[in-house]
């Protein structure tokens, strides 16, 4: 069973099903396969929960899990979320916070919970229920169902197909005027307002009560005298809007009418009793299947027009244009162009080197076989480059970029974005925004840039660069290198000869298994050697250098420095400023050039050690100047003074010294 810490951890599953016990931290969860149980614990954890029905709890924190493939639960708990349902048929809900759910491919249920949620249900034929707070609610493509009944102002736009908006009795109750709903874009003649939960008692004085509808509760009557009528409505223009709200006599429950759904965009005179649902009609009528154009093997310009398209161009190098609406292209065989335009579009290349534009919304582009450039625009979207050396482009919005096999080059722009290189010599840029980048098999090159980037270069010889932002640059097996930029960064070489640099900020590198190089640069930096003959360098500020196992050189720098050889035969320089040396294990020398202020010796181990002044201008032995000092002995020189902790003058003579 995978278990975490109080820290922040990284933790890998199998394809088996697990149980993953994360602990409190800001931890990194994958799990790889299976119908997996994942309970992240407090901290702003990121989950991949990875194909399979998985069952994710993040708890406290501003979390982001990604269900990935399978029908997943994912809850998002305390704190501002970021739900990601991809395949399958997902239950999401976000809990306490301002939260953003995407539902992705499947018949999704999503559930804002209290705060302002932004819910984008994506493909499929989804469930969006607000909650507390001013929910923003997309329903993308497919017949999606809204529910609002809780406190609020919430706006919905349904998307392309035929979607219902189902008001809850708390929308109509007479509370203040902010709490309503405003669709965006309702079409007179396929989308429907539901009305079938409110009910009257009296003379036209509304009591709404949310309780079942009459097709299925025979004690419906003893609830309410009456079902909500068009009588009860009065339905008005207001500029280039429409206005719906209850018509009753004044005093009856408060001074005005309550404004309850406004319709941007809506002609009052367009809108009649086919476009509610009462009580007595609580079914919407369903919706007719669109089917393909079936497209000859030519060369080829299809454009779909303003529904939900789908195009095939067949073989032949094709053009094919979208246009508005949630549309499906598919190149086919030859050197295409795809362009999905305005909606939640899937643009598929096939086979050949093709070109694919996703335009504004959620869209889906998979390349397939052939060297392909995919771009994603505007929106969230999913781009998969498949076999060949692709270029993706994520654009605006949080993308997912997935190269696979060949030498990808994957940019991820503006936005959190998630790229993997695959198989190959891969180049990948995060651009603005909190990215993941994961290199995969291949010599690959990952740029962060902008934002708190997390950068894994897996297997081969890669080159991490994190840029602005506290990032964490993770090697991987190969001889890497990792130069984590400006911020407050984590640097980790693992197996292989690695390169760190941990540039401006307060950095921690620890170089792994291998003989690593590691410059903390500017900042108050952490440098830990690893496994192997490593070599550290501190630079400016305060730093801590170990060198662990192997036979290191850790020299400090300016600042005052504490350094660590550990097991080893070790070379430790402390450099500018009041340092503190410790050799540890084995036969280390101890180098002190230049200027280098009052460093303090801690374990000195005469007829092992060696005290290296080389550096100072001394003929011998004769020249030092040296006193007992309490349990210490000094040495004063002209570059500084040397402290020998625990030391006893007369066991030093010229074999301790290097000149």
């Amino acid at each position: 069973m995978p278990r975490g810490t109080p820290g922040n951890d990284v933790i890998t599953g199998t394809p088996a099903d697990e149980l993953f016990f994360a602990g409190d931290g800001d931890d990194l969860i994958r799990g790889r396969g299976g119908n997996d149980t994942i309970w992240a614990g407090d901290g702003d954890d990121t989950v991949y929960a990875g194909d399979g029905d998985d069952k994710v709890s993040a708890s406290d924190g501003d979390d982001e899990v990604y269900g990935g493939g399978g029908n997943d639960k994912l809850d998002g708990g305390m704190g501002n979320d970021e739900l990601h349902g991809g395949d399958g048929d997902d239950y999401m809900i976000g809990g306490w916070g301002d939260d953003v759910l995407l539902g992705g491919n499947g018949n999704d249920e999503l559930r804002g919970g209290a705060g302002d949620d932004i819910l984008r249900g994506g493909a499929g034929d989804d469930l969006l229920r607000s909650g507390p707070g001013d929910d923003r609610l997309y329903g993308g493509a497919g017949d999606d169902l809204f529910q609002f009944n809780d406190a609020g102002h919430n706006t919905a736009t349904g998307g392309a197909g035929r979607d219902r908006f189902e008001i809850y009795p708390t929308f109509a109750d007479g509370k203040p005027d902010d709490r309503g709903v405003t669709i965006t874009d309702f079409t007179s003649g396929e989308d429907v307002i539901d009305l079938s939960w409110i009910g009257v008692v009296g003379e036209a004085a509304f009591v709404l009560w949310g309780r079942p509808t009459p097709a299925n509760d025979p004690n419906w009557r003893d609830y309410v005298d009456r079902p909500l009528t068009m009588d009860d409505l009065s339905i008005r223009q207001d500029g280039e809007d429409t206005i719906i709200e209850f018509v009753r006599p004044e005093g009856a429950w408060r001074s005005r009418p309550n404004n309850f759904v406004r319709l941007e965009g809506v002609q009052a005179s367009d809108i009649d009793a086919s476009d509610f649902l009462f009580a007595t009609d609580p079914n919407a009528e369903p919706v007719e299947e669109q089917q393909p154009a079936e497209i000859p093997a030519t060369d080829d310009v299809l454009q779909g027009g303003t529904g939900n398209d789908e195009l095939d161009g067949g073989g032949g190098n094709d053009t094919l244009y979208g246009r508005r609406g949630h549309d499906t292209l598919r190149g086919g065989d030859g050197a295409d162009k795809l362009y999905g335009n305005a909606g939640n579009d899937k643009l598929y290349g096939g086979a050949g080197d093709d070109m694919l534009v996703g335009g504004p919304g959620d869209d889906i582009l998979e390349g397939g076989a052939g060297d392909d450039t995919l771009e994603g625009g505007d929106g969230n979207d999913r781009l998969y480059g498949g076999a060949g050396n692709d270029t993706l482009s994520g654009g605006m919005g949080h993308d997912l970029l997935l190269g696979n096999a060949g030498d990808d080059v994957l940019r991820g722009h503006s936005g959190n974005d998630y790229l993997e290189g695959g198989d190959g010599a891969d180049k990948l840029y995060g651009g603005h925004g909190n990215d993941k980048l994961d290199g995969g098999r291949g010599d690959d090159l990952l740029r962060g840039h902008g934002g708190d980037d997390i950068l894994w270069g897996k297997g081969g010889h890669d080159t991490l660069e994190g840029g602005d932002g506290s990032d964490k640059l993770y090697g991987g097996y190969g001889n890497d290198r990792l130069d984590g930029g400006a911020g407050d960064d984590v640097l980790a070489g693992s197996a292989g000869a690695d390169t760190l640099e941990g540039g401006d900020g307060a950095d921690k590198l620890d170089g792994g298994a291998g003989n690593d190089k590691l410059y903390g640069g500017a900042g108050n930096d952490t440098l830990g050697g690893g496994m192997g003959d490593d070599t550290l360098l501190g630079n400016a500020g305060d730093d801590v250098l170990r060198g662990h196992s192997g036979d290191d050189t850790l020299q400090g720098g300016a600042g005052a420095d504490k350094l660590l050889g550990g097991h080893g035969n070790d070379r430790l320089v402390g450099g500018a400023g009041n340092d503190v040396l410790t050799g540890h294990g084995g036969s280390d020398t101890f180098v002190f050039s230049g200027r280098f202020g009052t460093d303090r010796v801690t374990d000195f181990t005469d007829g092992e050690d060696l005290l290296d002044l080389r550096g100072q201008g001394l003929s011998g032995f004769e020249d030092v100047q040296a006193r007992q000092d309490g349990a210490d002995v000094r040495l004063e020189l002209s570059g500084g003074t040397i402290v020998l902790a625990n030391a006893d003058l007369a066991e030093l003579d010229a074999s301790d010294f290097l000149f």
